[in-house]
């Protein structure tokens, strides 16, 4: 979850800021690795399958299109479900660390 701070930074202890930086970027990295790699993992399952078809060994040109159609269908399905896994906008707690 993307950290953004509502209160200010000054009146944090260098420490703190830099735990709650590292928290933002766990979730930043998180989030992307979730996005990116269904869009990359899904299209790779389904032709592994879909290989077989008859379709496919008679035109196995239009492979790539079929895994470019996979890719940009799940990258669309993905962005909305990355963004409600993981909200932009989130509250941090200057004493524990905790989230409200």
């Amino acid at each position: 979850m993307l950290c953004f701070f509502f209160f200010s930074v000054l009146s944090l202890s260098s420490s703190e800021e830099q735990s709650l930086q590292l928290c933002a970027v766990k979730d930043t990295a998180t989030s992307r690795v979730v996005l990116f790699g269904t869009s990359a993992f899904i299209p790779e399952v389904f032709s592994h399958f879909f290989v077989r078809t008859q379709f496919f060994r008679q035109y196995p040109w239009s492979l790539w299109t079929f895994k470019l159609s996979c890719t940009v269908l799940v990258m669309g399905l993905m962005v909305p479900v990355s963004f409600s896994i993981f909200p932009q906008i989130e509250r941090m707690m200057s004493q524990g660390h905790g989230r409200r």
